[in-house]
């Protein structure tokens, strides 16, 4: 079942990523030690929450009006699905922007994926992130980390990572050999846990965008309360099934979404699968979906579906689910593909955001080597058929993202659906 924690634990942090240089420590503190960064922009945030309906001219139906409306089954609903508006979420862009730029904690990074939590927290996994003071508009000193966690409670917003304000470290370091590193994949929250998937990466040779190698993936354990790490499992490797890229929790089961990464190139292909685990024991036996059942076997796991990026997630909105990923990986367009179950099958593609088609800060910016990738939808954003969609920014000039800070950070959209 793999290790389990009772206490926080010694770790080391290794070197590599897709920038040139990394934070190292001789003692590396437990996973989840933090300093106090709170930020809070209270005014903004309370705009923030009523802007973001408001903008899309939101009103509540009478209950006359409601009644006459008629009820579409989900298979009605995916067969008509259309992108009824879109339009980037300025006032979330402002928040973060303003919260990155206060030097109270993370100033840029990607990933981005939330998890709701009890109290109305939220925790929003970031990858490869800058820690530290921006001064116009620029990094003058950064401090970078592989992984970390920004803690949203209300109006307040805290970084955690390991090591100290002027030497941080991730925040989930254990188990890692000297040269290698976690990316978080996703996470959710069940039991009173918050449960994160990670994957470990090292460079075999030169860093460089591209250069990285998976080692494995691992699902941790942190307390809701101290976040400290309290659990560790290293997933089952023998398929070469990332899981956890996505993660849901529904009503009896949480749902782990896998994928699995063949060929190189032109002839490379990707796979979802899918697996669950009983509501609360997530360290409990998985069942694997087989095509047409659920068996205990990792083997006889079948892919529910192909041509996706290595980022996406899958998440309920208005009763249907909606597999988002951006095509292609490191494409332009954010796609969506919809269906009835948790195991889809997913179908009817609908392009819902093209970056290439977008100026400013939403699109490459005319930034060299500019790229877009990482499209998914925010759960804990979606009201109805209005949700938020996310994707990150990134150069393959790392000498341009110290000069702008702006650069590598996640960008938000508003989208609303229509079935």
């Amino acid at each position: 079942m793999g290790d389990q924690v009772g206490a926080p634990l010694p770790s080391r942090t290794g070197w590599g990523s897709r920038r040139r240089r990394s934070t190292t420590t001789r003692n590396a503190p437990r996973p989840g030690a933090l300093r106090a960064r709170h930020w809070r922009p209270a005014a903004l945030v309370a705009a923030l929450a009523l802007v973001t309906l408001q903008s899309l001219g939101t009103t509540a139906a009478t209950p006359a009006q409601a009644s006459s409306v008629p009820t579409l089954s989900c298979g009605a609903k995916v067969a008509h699905r259309r992108l009824a508006y879109h339009a980037v979420d300025y006032w979330r862009d402002r928040l973060w922007r303003l919260y990155a730029d206060s030097g109270k904690g993370w100033s840029g990074g990607d990933g981005g994926a939330s998890v709701s939590l009890p109290g109305g927290r939220v925790a929003w996994l970031f990858n490869d992130s800058y820690v530290g003071k921006v001064v116009d508009g620029g990094r003058p000193r950064p401090e970078f980390v592989h992984n970390l966690i920004v803690l949203q409670h209300g109006p307040q917003l805290t970084t955690l990572h390991g090591g100290s304000r002027s030497h941080p470290v991730p925040f989930m370091t254990y188990k890692l050999s000297h040269h290698n590193w976690y990316w978080s994949n996703s996470g959710v929250e069940t039991g009173g846990v918050l449960y994160v998937s990670y994957s470990s990466y090292w460079y075999p040779g030169t860093p460089s965008v591209y250069g990285f190698v998976r080692t494995g993936t691992v699902l941790a354990g942190f307390s809701l309360r101290t976040f400290h790490l309290i659990s560790f499992r290293w997933l089952d490797n023998r398929r070469h099934i990332v899981w956890g890229v996505s993660m849901r929790r529904g009503a009896d089961w949480v749902y782990v979404y896998g994928l699995r990464t063949s060929g190189s190139g032109s002839s490379m292909t990707r796979q979802v699968f899918l697996a669950r685990a009983p509501v609360g024991h997530m360290l409990g036996p998985w069942q694997y979906y087989t095509g047409s059942g659920w068996a205990g076997t990792l083997s006889l796991a079948a892919p529910i579906l192909g041509s996706v990026s290595s980022t996406f997630s899958v998440n309920l909105v208005d009763g249907v689910y909606v597999l988002t990923t951006m095509s292609p990986a490191f494409g332009s367009e954010a796609e969506m593909y919809f269906g009835c179950h948790p195991a889809g099958p997913f179908r009817n593609r609908l392009a819902v955001w093209n970056t290439s088609s977008t100026g400013g800060i939403y699109g490459t910016m005319g930034i060299k080597g500019a790229y877009t990738y990482g499209a998914i939808l925010q759960s804990q954003l979606t009201r109805g058929a209005l949700t938020v969609l996310s994707y990150d920014v990134n150069t393959s000039d790392w000498s341009l993202i110290d000069q702008n800070a702006g650069i590598v950070r996640p960008r938000y959209v508003l989208v609303r659906l229509a079935f």
